[in-house]
């Protein structure tokens, strides 16, 4: 059982490096895009991207329906940045404010 159990925590410890390799750059290209718009940069943590609100861990999940649509919108865009065709559509824009409106434009 211990020999179990160590392999679990060490596939855990695999799986978060992963996790954090994979979501790191991805988050880095979304922060840059979101940028100052948002209370604070956006950081993954438990499976779930959020951001820290001093110590505190807030999740995507508790975050205010505008939060919500800049976020989904800078993740998505930095997924297209990696990809060799670059499109995105994004529905709900419209409840932002004229004045939030960013454009952005591919090289």
């Amino acid at each position: 059982m211990t020999v179990i159990k160590k392999v679990g925590a060490t596939l855990k410890e695999i799986q978060a490096e992963m996790l954090e390799t994979v979501f790191g750059g991805l988050l880095e290209t979304a922060n840059r895009i979101c940028g100052g718009i948002l209370r604070s940069d956006l950081v993954f943590r438990e499976g779930v991207i959020g951001r820290m609100e001093g110590h505190r861990f807030v999740s995507s999940k508790a975050f205010s329906g505008a939060e919500k649509a800049l976020t989904y919108v800078a993740v998505a865009v930095a997924l297209s940045a990696q990809s060799p065709f670059r499109l995105l559509i994004m529905d709900e824009l419209g409840r932002l404010d004229w004045h939030l409106l960013v454009v952005i434009a591919a090289d």
